[in-house]
């Protein structure tokens, strides 16, 4: 039985814009079906659409193709399912959509079409040709589709296999959602040999287990398995018994993910689907069947899953059964995990989550009572008189956008009335989790608002939910929490983002870190542009966590901090950006610079002074360069004060050379009177140098050549000593 195919998760930027994308494209497909063309929601979601589809943060264009698990961006997939992509994945594969490109410039007008299409029934699509022929034929552009050929997605078929089989296969790699009857019947024929349905299913799950997911793929062979039992002739009872047991076997043979899919189908309510099959599957499975199966289980995942301890619940009810069974498989698992000496513990393990699973922690006696009942009571749900119209409004109630909203006003509920400061306690890692799924799934305003409530507790001392609240908000910030809300921040309007720095405040500086990392990988300049703003708001605190970045091994974090230092500002950044001064990146180097720059204090010109005298060479050429590259009048206070307040020492008297020089080039009034200071100063105990430095400021106010720069010339002629007069004839008269 072939594994399914490796595929590699996607980067974070991807992964957060295929999230954006899916939701903003949901979103859009139902406002066009659902509101008249001029209605304003129409054109508000599709500009949304249209600006996340210009935020693409990877080289070339999207390019996603279809699978019933979800959407692939460029033959990579989420690292965890997400709602709004499955359901925008099951919209495209319904309609046979099997890989879709976004070119450059896609407009308003391009999705509006598009979706418009998408609206449109599958069948009525198919009978006009197709997705592709009626998008063609209606003038799409700028965003190219593929339909799924299913013929070409069969495989090769093994030496000996039954060509009927692929009517079958061909169905599942539709999706599985309706089998016709020539299929079933195929399916009905292999149940009449145990061996030849065993290998029909182990072929379909092989062929499909790449195309679709294990609950989809446990659905389908429950559909599949259910139509073809409904196919027996009602006339001939004795042949059921028979289909149904080779089933049993077969299935019995197939992972365990998939067995437990199959026989929790009809639990989860999929349309199509009764509780014969279940109950026929499990009354005919053998037990030594049901044991392998156990054993297997254990084996695979270590232990009792969820998934194992609900599965034997429905093979097994029977108490004094399930200790039967367990005897079977524990010998069955111990000759496949061999001389494991933890292998008692892990069997006792297994043994009291199976046998002594109850719901009894969640069900009072006095409702348990009432459910015995219930199902000593037979009812016909095919009875019901209401209307079409109240029934479609009662399960309007229980639609997931509906059963999200109710599950999250429950939380929010509890925390406003519940008392009890241990029971309020308790409710916290449910708090942080559902704020946390909610961001995940895009909604960023009931999240931010959830943590609120948590702040307002956290910030009151004298409560006794201090203590509790705090903690709270310490996992949150170290949680995907943080990390989630940047990745969408530039999605939120003025007001919430407003909302969200307040609450990244209140959350206090563990989330600076996080925030500060996040800000350093992304490649989206509305993103960078609010993290920015919500790290600022931190103000001295947010200044002191971001000194701690310099330190890390990620040179884009430390170029971040450096950016983060330049904004807070002020003196107390100046040995933190002195430090990176001596970085191993030379991108970090410039940046520290730049930064000590744009300080523009007397210490921050001292600072870049004293690097220029004891620095290392390449810290030197660095200064250097940036100082002496391009005109940039920033660096024209820093010449001046090396000019009149740095020392002749060491490298410095190159330094004080060129920058004699270069306020020259820049001239304006603060050269001129740093020219006036070099052209006087002297040391008399070095007199051919301090005669060079004197030439070359004469020089350089030569060349600026303004009014004052000639009139300090002239006055050195005129009154000035001896050296300094000899200094400034040649230039007195003239500019050079």
């Amino acid at each position: 039985m072939s594994s399914p195919q490796v595929v590699e998760p996607l980067a974070p930027p991807d992964a957060t814009w295929l999230l954006d994308f899916a939701r903003m494209c949901r979103a859009a497909a139902r406002a066009v079906s659902l509101y008249p063309p001029e209605h304003p929601a129409i054109a508000t979601s599709l500009d949304r659409l249209v600006r996340v589809c210009q935020a693409y943060p990877a080289d070339g264009v999207p390019r996603m193709w279809v699978f019933p698990e979800g959407l692939r961006l460029n033959q990579r997939k989420l690292a965890q399912p997400d709602a709004a992509v499955g359901e925008l994945a099951e919209m495209l594969r319904e309609r046979r959509v099997g890989e879709l490109t976004i070119l450059p410039g896609v407009t308003v007008d391009n999705w509006r079409l598009f979706l418009s299409v998408l609206a449109r029934a599958a069948d009525d699509l198919a009978a006009h040709g197709g997705f592709g022929r009626v998008w063609t034929t209606s003038g799409g552009q700028l965003i190219e589709l593929k339909e799924i050929d299913y013929s070409e997605l069969l495989k090769e078929r093994p030496e000996g296999q039954d060509a009927s089989w692929d009517v079958v296969f061909q169905q599942f790699l539709q999706g599985g959602l309706q089998f016709d009857e020539a299929a079933l019947k195929v399916v009905l024929e292999a149940t009449g040999e145990p061996a030849r349905l065993a290998e029909l299913i182990a072929a379909i799950h092989a062929r499909a287990a790449e195309q679709m997911g294990t609950k989809s793929l446990g659905v389908a062979l429950a559909r599949m398995l259910d139509g073809a039992m409904k196919l027996v002739p009602s006339d001939d009872p004795g042949r059921l018994t028979p289909v149904v047991q080779n089933m049993a076997a077969a299935v019995s043979q197939l992972p365990p993910d998939t067995l437990v899919a199959i026989l929790t189908a009809d639990r989860r309510g999929e349309a199509g689907l009764s509780s014969d099959l279940r109950q026929a599957l499990v009354a005919n499975m053998p037990d030594a069947a049901i044991a392998d199966f156990v054993s297997r289980a254990v084996v695979e995942e270590g232990g009792a899953s969820a998934r194992l301890v609900e599965a034997f619940q429905v093979l097994a009810p029977d108490l004094e059964r399930q200790r039967a069974l367990l005897s079977l498989a524990r010998s069955s698992a111990a000759s496949k995990l061999g001389d494991d000496q933890n292998f008692g513990d892990l069997w006792q393990r297994v043994e009291d989550l199976l046998v002594s699973y109850s719901d009894r922690r969640y069900v009072s006696a006095e409702y348990g009572v009432e459910l015995t009942r219930a199902q000593q009571r037979p009812s016909s749900l095919d009875a019901t008189v209401d209307p079409p119209e109240r029934v479609a409004s009662w399960l309007g109630t229980v639609a997931d956008d509906e059963v999200k909203e109710l599950d999250h006003q429950l939380v929010v509920d509890l925390l406003r009335v519940e008392d009890d400061p241990t029971r309020w306690a308790d409710l916290m890692p449910i708090v942080t989790g559902h704020a946390t799924a909610l961001v995940g799934l895009g909604r960023l305003e009931p999240a931010v608002h959830l943590v609120q409530s948590v702040i307002a507790e956290a910030k009151a001392d004298e409560s006794p939910r201090h203590r509790d609240a705090a903690a709270a908000l310490d996992r949150l910030s170290q949680s995907e929490f943080v990390t989630g809300i940047a990745g969408q921040i530039h999605l939120a309007n003025d007001d919430l983002f407003a909302q969200i720095k307040q609450m990244f405040r209140a959350m206090g500086s563990p989330v600076i870190r996080p925030l500060a990392e996040t800000l350093a990988k992304e490649q989206r300049n509305p993103v960078r542009l609010r993290l920015r703003d919500a790290l600022l708001g931190f103000g001295a605190v947010g200044r002191h966590s971001v000194e701690q970045l310099k330190k890390s091994p990620d040179p884009e974090v430390r170029r971040t901090a450096v950016h983060l230092l330049r904004e807070f500002g002020g003196q107390e950044a100046l040995p933190d950006l002195a430090s990176l001064l001596d970085d191993s990146e030379p991108h970090v180097q410039r940046e520290a610079t730049r930064a000590i720059l744009f300080i523009g204090t007397p210490d921050a010109y001292a600072t870049l002074a004293e690097a220029l005298r004891s620095g290392s060479a390449g810290v030197r050429d660095m200064i250097m360069g940036i100082m002496t590259t391009g005109r940039d009048e920033a660096v024209v206070p820093l010449f001046c004060y090396i000019v009149t307040q740095a020392g002749l020492s060491g490298h410095l008297r190159d330094v004080y050379r060129k920058s004699l020089e270069m306020l020259g080039e820049y001239g304006g009034d603060p050269a001129v009177e740093a020219l006036r200071h070099a052209l006087y100063r002297g040391e008399w105990w070095a007199p051919f140098r301090t005669a060079g430095m004197r030439s070359t400021a004469a020089r350089a106010l030569g060349r600026i050549g303004s009014p004052a720069a000639r009139a300090v010339l002239q006055d050195a002629v005129a009154t000035g000593p001896r050296r300094v007069r000899a200094a400034a004839r040649p230039y007195a008269g003239r500019r050079t």
